[in-house]
């Protein structure tokens, strides 16, 4: 096994690159990492002439992809790890860095020995898309598929499976979407389409805005698709994910977790050792696997909004999805309800378009960026067998 690492995207600062570099460089010195590449776009070097020195001295790899007219995630995100990706052979295991955040750890450096002492970890289930674990930094407790993307790792064919571009994540989702949930979530929608409407209804983070957290939390609450959608993003961390490079605050013990506490309530995260709070974002996450596998194991306490998790655990647990073909998105009645909790909560929830069967008619429909407590989602009564939604 080869082990690789990538940095890509921007430079932005130039000094914190060269500390990022010279880090790589030493695990390389001892043996540790085989190969570094950088990966961006062409003419992105030509501003930071030290650091292209350095990659030469250092033999050090570049590759170069034209920018595309695309949504940023997409274009400084994507292209470039794709690219360097795509010029590796299966063997390779593959470390993915940014310039911008941290320098590897003495945990990563552990990590690294260990697998290449004993290869990657296989996923629990065999039906799943990548064959081996993904390890991510930090995953967010009650934002479904918020995996970290400072530092990610994983076999190359696992990568290549799960992280893709696609028409409908440039059309519907991009814009409005995190990053992070781009890299990985688009390799499990064809196999549960839900994700697709969960990312349509995506309210975005509340950034330390108390307000906007608390009326997420009620929106939340208040609906079945909530459960359902992170019933799913827990057996799928579970399942296919490891989270953490080492090093992380606390186990988590054998006390039941109060979701109640851990995911409505402002602050209820401090109750959980191994819980951190994502000051930036406002959202408790952790950077170990420990907290998801015990709710998956149903390790919680009993309430209205775990009993109907645990149904959805259950029903994923036991059911082995298909393939599907992903075409425009049809909203589900559920995912419809949670778009309508929000925007009674006075929320506003991001623009998306595509159709929904109702009544045994389709409709087409749409949302705007307009929010307020007043505002409901309704269909055109003027409508015939093609209607529109329209949000006042």
């Amino acid at each position: 096994m080869q082990i690789t690492s990538l940095i890509t995207g921007k430079v932005r600062d130039e000094a914190k690159a060269l500390d990022t570099t010279r880090a790589l460089v030493a695990l390389r010195s001892e043996g540790i990492v085989d190969l570094i590449i950088f990966s961006t776009w062409m003419g992105e070097l030509d501003a930071y002439p030290a650091l292209k020195d350095y990659f030469r001295q250092q033999n050090i790899f570049v590759v170069e992809a034209p920018e595309q007219k695309m949504s940023i995630q997409e274009s400084h995100q994507k292209i470039p790890l794709l690219a360097a990706l795509n010029l590796l052979d299966a063997n390779n295991y593959v470390t993915r860095h940014r310039f911008d955040r941290v320098k590897p750890s003495p945990t990563f450096r552990e990590h690294l020995v260990a697998i290449r002492a004993h290869g990657a970890e296989a996923t629990s289930y065999s039906w799943t898309p990548n064959k081996h674990r993904i390890t991510v930094n930090s995953a967010l407790l009650d934002v479904p598929f918020f995996l970290s993307d400072i530092v990610f790792s994983g076999m190359r064919d696992d990568l290549l499976e799960l992280i893709s571009i696609d028409g409908m994540t440039q059309l519907y989702w991009s814009n409005h979407i995190n990053p992070e949930f781009s890299f990985f979530a688009n390799g499990f929608m064809p196999y549960y389409p839900e994700i697709g409407d969960y990312l349509a209804t995506y309210p975005g983070l509340s950034y330390g805005n108390e307000e906007k957290w608390k009326a997420l939390k009620l929106a939340q609450r208040d609906t079945e698709f909530y459960a359902r959608i992170t019933a799913l993003y827990y057996f799928l961390v579970s399942a296919c994910f490891q989270v953490g490079y080492g090093g992380k605050t606390a186990p988590q013990g054998d006390q039941p977790i109060s979701l109640e506490t851990l995911l409505f309530e402002y602050g209820g995260w401090r109750q959980y050792p191994d819980t951190r709070w994502f000051g930036q974002a406002g959202h408790p996450y952790v950077k170990s696997r420990e907290k998801f596998d015990a709710i998956v194991a149903g390790k919680y306490a009993a309430s209205d909004f775990s009993a109907r998790l645990g149904h959805y655990l259950e029903y994923y647990k036991q059911h082995i999805p298909t393939r599907k073909r992903i075409g425009l998105p049809k909203l589900s009645s559920e995912a419809l309800g949670y778009a309508q909790s929000q925007i009674a909560h006075g929320l506003r929830i991001p623009p998306f378009a595509g159709q929904i069967e109702q009544d045994g008619l389709r409709h087409k429909y749409w949302t705007s960026q307009i929010g307020g407590s007043e505002a409901t989602l309704q269909r055109n009564s003027s409508a015939q067998e093609w209607g529109e939604w329209e949000v006042f």
